[in-house]
């Protein structure tokens, strides 16, 4: 049999939209395509083609391990428009600037809007700001309604860190993150321990049922860790802080509340967003 290659390279420079409508360069990678030659056993020549797929776009992921969709140059780009729109909007700077607000993928679009829902970002990052159960709603990555089974407390840590387990009996938010057979067992770090060093707090305990707001302590088990004193009793289908002391309002009212601020807010589509406003 004889055969011979013949190596096609295509090399295109297109033009993609970056977030603020521009037109922003984006060099195609070079796709090669192998086309051979081969004589049948009829003696009759025919042609074949393999082309791989090749990712014509280098994306960049976002610290969470997401995929932006972005380049590195529209990440940049985007990053901009969204610190302009922050000090447009008189967001007093943290820290890290506004690096904590952009990876928390605070929708600013939505800002007149969200402060009408009670969560104002101007409070996000303040020093001795408390922060209400509807700004936790953004500040977590998961937020579940769960019964305490078990604690292990761990005297020996700073705050008085204790481990429990918790049986999720609704998710408000990230359900996607855990899986379905660790709902029963989910294993929360929490500065709510034996012995509380603040007044206004009081101590979890098997049996109760509590709002939990969580992030993850560790992303390869079933690991997870509590927002700072962000937990909240529920009480006869009633809300009330983490002191008990306070009724907040009706759980299934708050509730609507906090889902309307994670629709509202939309952090899965945070990176397709433009946050350039025009003066």
């Amino acid at each position: 049999m004889i055969s011979a290659a013949l190596i096609i390279m295509l090399a295109t420079v297109m033009f993609g939209m970056s977030g603020d409508g521009g037109n922003v360069p984006v060099v195609q990678k070079e796709a090669t395509v192998n086309v051979s030659s081969q004589v049948s056993p009829q003696g009759e020549k025919t042609q074949t083609t393999n082309s791989d797929p090749v990712n014509t776009r280098d994306t960049v992921k976002d610290q969470f391990g997401i995929d932006t969709g972005l380049t590195k140059e529209e990440i940049y780009n985007l990053r901009n428009d969204y610190e302009r729109l922050a000090e447009k909007l008189e967001i007093p700077k943290g820290r890290n600037g506004f690096k904590s607000l952009f990876e928390g993928k605070k929708n600013l679009n939505a800002y007149n809007e969200l402060k009408q829902l009670g969560v104002d970002l101007k409070n996000y990052g303040a020093p001795n700001h408390a922060t209400s159960h509807l700004e936790n709603t953004l500040n977590s990555r998961i937020v579940i309604l769960g019964e305490i089974t078990d604690v292990v407390y761990v005297e020996d840590q700073k705050f008085f860190n204790s481990y429990f387990k918790v049986k999720a009996f609704e998710f408000i938010k990230g359900k996607e993150y855990i899986k379905d057979e660790l709902v029963d067992h989910i294993q929360v770090l929490s500065k709510n321990g034996k012995k509380v060093s603040f007044s206004d707090t009081t101590p979890l305990q098997i049996g109760d049922k509590v709002m939990f707001f969580l992030d993850f302590l560790n992303e390869n088990d079933n690991h997870f860790s509590s927002i700072s004193l962000s937990e909240r009793f529920i009480i006869n289908n009633q809300l009330y802080s983490n002191s008990k002391n306070t009724l907040i309002g009706d759980l299934s009212s708050e509730i609507a509340k906090m889902k309307e601020i994670i629709k509202l807010n939309d952090s899965e589509n945070f990176y397709k967003r433009s946050y350039r406003k025009e003066e």
